[in-house]
């Protein structure tokens, strides 16, 4: 096939992203998908309301489908590779989650001080939801990362031999 599209459907990223999106816990699948908005609006729009996070997740599949030229199915999976890194790069950490957990605090106390209860309280529940969430966030992570280094590795061998080929030619 031109272009390598028979390798492509041998080792299909976004497939391995969408099996990987598909085995997260949903509350990770619509937060995912949600911050994914907000990195790469072209892929999943950004307009989608907080309460609709099931839409945003819908869009974020719709993003996983295979369809159109590899090479632009090749650059969507390598935007979503990078927008997954750099999501958990700001979530995959107890310090991180100490300090989320310190701004929280701080916007808290600001409510208080001004008299925003309800505002206060939610803050609160936020708070108290954190060591569960990072636990997930962190170990999920760490699958992330587990499967990026497995993706490599599985690349890295056919990507060498079609270099040294090229370079022999």
């Amino acid at each position: 096939m031109l272009n390598g599209a028979d390798q492509w459907s041998e080792s299909n990223p976004l497939n391995v992203i969408s099996v990987w999106f598909e085995g997260r816990p949903a509350q990770l699948q619509a937060d995912l998908a949600s911050l994914i908005s907000t990195i790469l609006p072209e892929l999943v729009p950004s307009d989608v309301e907080a309460a609709a996070l099931d839409e945003a997740a819908f869009f974020f599949r719709r993003a996983l489908r295979a369809e159109g030229e590899p090479l632009l199915l090749a650059a969507r999976a390598e935007a979503l590779s990078a927008a997954i890194d750099l999501i958990f790069l700001q979530r995959s950490t107890q310090e991180a989650w100490l300090l989320y957990r310190d701004c929280l605090e701080h916007f808290r106390e600001e409510n208080l001080a001004a008299g925003k209860k309800a505002a206060a309280s939610l803050l609160q529940t936020m708070i108290d939801g954190i060591p569960a969430r990072s636990a997930l966030w962190i170990s999920e992570a760490r699958r992330w990362r587990l499967l990026r280094s497995q993706e490599a590795l599985e690349h890295l061998p056919r990507t060498g031999v079609q270099l040294r080929a090229a370079a022999e030619r």
